[in-house]
């Protein structure tokens, strides 16, 4: 999935925690609906319109920033 290429979430390493994570990071007045193991999906749905708003990650470290 290119989002999750982008937002640098594949490979074995990366959790559904990871995309809570990142969706905290990315929406943090969301963070409260995002704290249980089972809110992933909740979490991926916002990364996928992170992705399409144009957000990425600038590197592994979640500084984050927009595409050009």
């Amino acid at each position: 999935m290119k989002w999750k290429n982008d937002l640098e979430l594949t490979g074995g390493r990366c959790t559904k925690d990871d995309s809570r994570r990142i969706a905290s990071t990315l929406f943090p007045s969301l963070s409260p609906l995002l704290e249980r193991k089972k809110d992933h999906g909740r979490a991926e749905a916002l990364l996928i319109a992170a992705h399409g708003k144009g957000m990425k990650l600038k590197n592994s470290s979640s500084v984050l920033g927009e595409l050009p």
